[in-house]
């Protein structure tokens, strides 16, 4: 749900319309032989199925008894079969989400697009989800509305006495001439009169009230909107107020839900460990390949673990006394004083209990950091471990970025000559501004303008971004395009096997550490299976174009990989877990080398499945083919740790709200050690003050029957601890045990949701 960081495009090339006008009637004469068969319009976003058939004809030459025949063939077999007339079927096109365009789509990293309207008006997918938008009415607007009923309801219940009181004495003092009571008609007694006393009663309804409410609403707005302190000088971005008559429901607030990325954190990754396997035993005495502690057993398999320096720049707007940051990992941690000992439950994890200030008061914080990386550490990695080289691979390839390049001119070229390397350095006279992370080879326009060009990466995933930004600033890994079915890649060393590569591009490989002849390499996109909730995993299935032979390179959650590995994980686990106890977000990287002959044949199959009519069973053959990626033979290749720092003033801002006696969840979809580790430093628990209890079914699974009562077991112990009464509560919980919690002890979990201090969903 976070918003996508879209590239602008540049001013449209007038010189290329003649060839787009041409494409355009080449794809409307295709078009005019085609039938798009579609699924009815739904409300579902995230899904669409459908075939696109091809003739080998317009539709307007067709008949209506062979146009019968085209619907009716949609459920047959992939084969193109003659129709009666004449018409054959030349292609079966299958259509997924992946060529869907919604109607309110932005084209902003393209100058234009081909599409086919398939649902117009009230049949499109968003027209579809809208609904009439509710009226919010605060708490306070409620009440007001009820009490004005009531006296209302009274007020007319007072006309209504009077006017019969009215009536009985008029009847009474008939006697009376000078009132001439013998004159009054009915209208008068049962219409007028009641409508006088309503009148007369009609204080009673406190408008005033509802005036002075309104009016402070509007101050307190007003307020808001002129709070310096939500003031954001960044994005130039002040408070507003969207909807006036929720202002006072501030003061109403007891319950918090805060999202961890982007909310409690900045939402700026930045890579800042790296975890390399490999397959060298750790005791040729060579310090330069980092950290050896994390050994494991089997063929001498061994572990090296790097630290990612920040650069200058960042380390001084870290530094910058005007944007004070609470750091939410790396070495930044919020200190706890030895004594008093921490109130704390150890959780029950399959790699370990959790290593962090919530979990392990004894945990040893002097460790000393691992080496950091420096180029010729990288540079020796890269040439003697293959497995270090295939963690490079599988950063650059599998994920989800977009890549886009700027040419950018630059104030003043100094021409520096280094050792006759031919490498040139520049220098920016167009202010203070950093230069960009990723910068292409230098062009020199015959008119003597200098000229280079940025290259830029947007991702749905910030941690996508930051890890390919990493590997191409300290690795030298370059992903320079991705299209559907091809991603080219630069590739720091030169090899003995040339690799299939752009003339212009490998041309102008960078030099530097890695020397110069760096090819540009281009990989064919077999199949991807994009990540998901359930499955926690994401795949790429990748072809080289020179030898066939394919690789599969998968990356999730250490819980999700690691049992899916052949090779020893106990290295990479530990790894992780000390990325997860520094705050880090953790990802493990796996691999898989598959023959010609096995990928082929995957292809086929892939093919084959996607072309099927029948949508149910297209979709269960994909998935089973996608599964067999993700078998459980892949070897683990490392791990990365990336930090997201606290934003400014989070700590003091979640006591100032459990001061007030608000109870603060934090929701993350992050590793329990890492969430852990952010509800310390951001001030949400306090192993001082706090009792800190775990929910946790540990390896078990949500439907195992051990589970039930391992977690109504925990969820007496934080019952118990509420009811104490002598310190704060706060639990840890995860995703398998809420499950079992809400299935199983719904009424239990709800009361101590209520009545706990703060608690961390993971």
């Amino acid at each position: 749900g976070r918003m996508r960081e879209l590239v602008q495009p540049g001013p449209l090339d007038l010189s290329m319309a003649p060839d787009v006008i041409r494409c355009a009637q080449h794809l409307s004469e295709v078009s005019s032989c085609t039938v798009y068969d579609c699924e009815a319009p739904s409300r579902v976003l995230t899904s669409f199925h459908g075939t696109a058939i091809v003739f080998d004809r317009p539709l307007a030459n067709i008949t209506p008894h062979s146009s019968h025949d085209i619907h009716s063939s949609s459920g047959s077999q992939n084969k193109p079969a003659p129709k009666q007339d004449g018409t054959k079927v030349l292609h079966r096109i299958s259509l997924g989400i992946n060529e869907l365009l919604v109607s309110t789509s932005v084209i902003a990293s393209m100058p234009y697009t081909f599409a086919v309207v398939v649902y117009t008006g009230n049949e499109a997918k968003i027209h579809r989800c809208r609904r009439p938008v509710p009226v919010k009415w605060s708490v306070i607007d409620r009440l007001t509305n009820r009490f004005a009923i009531a006296v209302f309801m009274l007020q007319w219940a007072f006309v209504i006495a009077l006017t019969v009181v009215s009536a009985v004495q008029s009847h009474d003092h008939l006697d009376s001439w000078y009132l001439k009571l013998h004159d009054l008609d009915w209208p008068t007694l049962w219409v007028y009169r009641p409508i006088r006393f309503f009148l007369l009663l009609s204080i009673m309804v406190p408008l005033s009230v509802k005036v002075t409410l309104e009016l402070s609403k509007f101050y307190i707005s007003e307020l808001i909107e002129w709070d310096v302190d939500l003031y954001d000088e960044q994005t130039d971005t002040a408070a507003s107020v969207n909807s006036r008559a929720l202002t006072e429901e501030l003061g109403l607030v007891q319950f918090v839900m805060a999202d961890k990325t982007g909310t409690l954190t900045e939402n700026s990754m930045r890579l800042r460990r790296i975890a390399f396997a490999t397959h060298q035993s750790t005791s040729d005495g060579d310090a330069d390949h980092g950290d050896d502690a994390a050994s494991g057993g089997g063929e001498n398999n061994s572990v090296k673990v790097f630290s990612i320096a920040p650069d200058p720049a960042e380390e001084s707007q870290q530094n910058s006394p005007a944007k004070p940051k609470a750091a939410a990992g790396g070495t930044k941690h919020a200190h706890f004083e030895a004594d008093p000992e921490p109130h704390i439950d150890v959780s029950m994890r399959e790699f370990g209990v959790p290593d962090s200030p919530l979990s392990s008061p004894g945990r040893d914080r002097t460790r000393p950091p691992p080496p950091k990386l420096s180029m010729s550490k990288a540079r020796r990695l890269l040439e003697n471990e293959p497995m270090a080289l295939h963690l490079a691979y599988a950063i650059a390839m599998n994920n989800s970025c977009e890549v886009s390049t700027e040419q950018i001119h630059t104030g003043n070229l100094s021409r520096q000559n280094s050792k006759g390397s031919g490498h040139f350095e520049y220098s920016h006279s167009g202010g203070d501004t950093p230069p960009p992370p990723v910068v292409a080879h230098v062009r020199t326009s015959s008119s003597g303008v200098n000229a280079k060009l940025r290259r830029s990466y947007a991702s749905t995933s910030p941690d996508e971004v930051a890890l390919v930004e990493a590997i191409s600033k300290h690795l030298n890994f370059v992903l320079l395009r991705r299209a559907k079915r091809g991603i080219a890649l630069r590739y720091p060393k030169s090899r003995t096997a040339a690799k299939l590569g752009d003339a212009d591009e490998g041309s102008a490989s960078t030099s530097g550490v890695f020397g110069r002849g760096a090819k540009v390499e281009h990989w064919t996109v077999v199949g991807v299976v994009p990540f998901s909730s359930d499955r926690g995993l994401m795949t790429v299935f990748l072809q080289d174009p020179e030898t066939e032979e394919g690789v599969i390179y998968v990356k999730g959650s250490d819980e999700r990989v690691l049992p899916l590995c052949t090779s020893q994980t106990d290295g990479i686990a530990r790894a992780v877990d000390d990325f997860a106890a520094d705050g880090l977000r953790t990802l493990v990287f796996a691999m898989r080398r598959t023959t010609p002959e096995w990928t082929n044949a995957w292809k086929q199959h892939m093919a084959t499945a996607s072309a099927l009519t029948d949508v149910e069973k297209r979709q269960e053959t994909v998935k089973s083919l996608q599964r067999e990626l993700e078998r459980p033979e892949l070897e683990v290749v490392g791990a990365t740790g990336v930090e997201d720092e606290l934003q400014a003033e989070v700590p003091e801002a979640i006591k100032a709200l459990r001061k007030a006696n608000m109870r603060v969840w934090m929701l993350t979809g992050d590793k329990r050690e890492t969430a852990v580790t952010i509800a310390a430093t951001s001030s949400l628990a306090n192993p001082q003050e706090d009792y800190i209890l775990h929910i946790d079914i540990g390896a078990l699974h949500p439907e195992d029957e051990e589970a039930v009562p391992i977690v109504a077991q925990q969820l007496k112990a934080v019952q118990d601890a509420i009811d104490a009464g002598d310190k704060r509560v706060s639990f840890v919980i995860d995703g398998p045990a809420l499950n079992v919690a809400m299935e199983n002890h719904m009424d239990v979990f709800l009361s101590i949701s209520q009545r706990v201090s703060s608690a961390v969903c993971c």
